[in-house]
């Protein structure tokens, strides 16, 4: 067993990915980042790409409120 603090929050960004966001690794790295350096994250992207769901995921996983803001 490693003793690398690293290693859960690796275990979750590769669960999410696999779980709910078919493979989006990239994007769940950079929101974990921005989360854990206690930056703020905006998602912009096209309708159904999974905004959305990576918020929930990322929320539920560390075990965070979620909230949803609609601006259109």
């Amino acid at each position: 067993m490693s003793n690398d603090p690293r290693l859960p929050i690796l275990n979750v960004i590769e669960t999410l990915a696999d779980r709910y966001l078919k493979g989006k690794v990239k994007a769940v790295k950079l929101a974990m980042i921005s989360l854990l350096s206690g930056g703020h994250l905006l998602l912009e992207d096209i309708p159904g790409l999974g905004k959305t769901t990576l918020a929930l995921a990322l929320a539920h996983a560390l075990g965070l409120s979620f909230g949803r803001i609609q601006c259109t």
